[in-house]
């Protein structure tokens, strides 16, 4: 019987704290795996063993460090398999992307969530506007993580074009909740547990946010409206930056 990916452990309680029910949710219900008064990372103490409902029937939840990588999260800890493939989290409907290795060197599907380029993954409607036009729409449960790419690819574009040395300013935690948010898309996963994966980092964050902008259409369109002679000099980040180098 296969070991659950990704568990949690909460210390000196039988159940799970309201606080993290959702994660464990089912239509309402709950729907994971929980051993109760089992061991965990810290010492002489015993608490919840739980996993997230999984899509491969039979995983159980586990404490085996040896095979495992514990983080606490503040009230609650977090373990993963190490070297866990993300085809196991993977949800049944996936959004189209690029595949990005991320630093736990994983290949990881990331949709292209910036609405301003034609190749924007994301589902969406045909909206018929006032003027009789009609235009597309990313359909609401996208919507938040659509209008922070088009943000992002806007810095990033203005960035190059305007030769700044600086580059695009975007700061850590905008940039990791983004990638996350873009990887839950396809994933059953959350920003905690990939943190516990190992998913992020200044070089890996870099390739994510181009992904999910679609940089390579954005420069494929900047390089037709300078022609060949204008040329880019710049990069979205600057050179040797990454997307989180800012620090704000």
């Amino acid at each position: 019987m296969p070991y659950a990916p990704i568990c949690y452990w909460f210390p000196s309680s039988l159940n799970v704290p309201d606080e993290y029910a959702w994660r464990f949710a089912v239509n309402g219900e709950f729907g994971g795996i929980i051993g109760r008064n089992a061991t965990g990372p810290v010492d002489d103490k015993r608490g919840a063993l739980v996993a997230p409902p999984a899509r491969e029937m039979g995983t159980v939840p586990t404490y085996l460090p040896a095979i495992q990588r514990w983080d606490d999260v503040g009230g609650a800890w977090i373990g993963v398999l190490r070297d866990v493939d993300p085809a196991v989290l993977i949800r049944e409907k996936t959004v189209p992307g690029y595949w990005v290795t991320m630093a736990d060197e994983q290949r990881w599907l990331i949709p292209v969530a910036n609405p301003f380029v034609a190749t924007c993954t994301l589902p969406r409607w045909d909206v018929k506007g006032p003027d009789g036009a009609w235009h597309m729409e990313v359909k609401d449960q996208f919507a938040d993580v659509s209008s922070r790419a088009a943000d992002t690819a806007t810095a990033m574009r203005e960035a190059v074009l305007e030769r700044k040395q600086a580059a695009a300013t975007i700061g850590d935690d905008f940039a990791r909740q983004l990638i996350a948010d873009a990887i839950r898309i396809n994933y059953d996963v959350t920003i905690e547990e990939l943190s516990a994966l190992r998913v992020f980092s200044p070089e890996s964050s870099a390739d994510a946010i181009k992904a999910i902008v679609d940089w390579t259409e954005i420069e494929r369109v900047i390089v037709a409206l300078l022609g060949a002679e204008g040329g880019l000099d710049g990069a979205p980040f600057g050179p040797g930056e990454t997307p989180d180098s800012s620090g704000t």
